[in-house]
């Protein structure tokens, strides 16, 4: 059985969600939110990368909230990586823009601001496992192997 989050604003996690489903497996979606009571129940959690560098991964804001969660429960936190997204820091800095605030609120008011970050960067220290296309590794064995630069 699965749960996933539904992964907002754009609901990557719902449509995951439905996918599976339609694939036969049982699947439960959670609001984002709701992260806390359900991770009790979970024996892992396991979410993608969109860049991994010498000390942390880059992905879907609200992944650092559920890796932290994880470690404090004791519930390992693996990430599945292709080895084609490592990416020294130093070559290419990710800068961080919230985006397409309408997303959060549609209406704009007068001293308010509307924060829609997209992307956040989460310490590798929180990652108990990285599968990537050449194994499973323990974290620390994967960067000896692949981000001693």
């Amino acid at each position: 059985r699965l749960i996933c989050t539904e992964s907002r604003p754009l609901q990557e996690g719902a449509q995951m969600a439905v996918r599976l489903a339609k694939a036969g497996i049982k699947t439960s979606v959670i609001v984002d939110v709701d992260l806390s009571r359900t991770i009790k129940e979970s024996n892992f959690v396991i979410t993608g990368t969109d860049r991994i560098t010498e000390t942390s991964f880059i992905n879907k804001t609200g992944t650092c909230a559920i890796a932290i969660v994880a470690k404090e429960f004791n519930i390992p936190f693996y990430i599945i990586a292709d080895t084609a997204k490592i990416l020294p820091k130093r070559t290419y800095p990710a800068k961080y823009l919230s985006t397409n605030e309408n997303q959060v609120l549609e209406t704009k008011i007068a001293h308010l601001t509307v924060e829609n970050f997209y992307f956040e960067e989460i310490p590798l220290s929180l990652v108990h496992k990285v599968v990537c296309e050449t194994g499973i590794f323990e974290t620390e064995e994967f960067m000896e192997r692949y981000l001693n630069f």
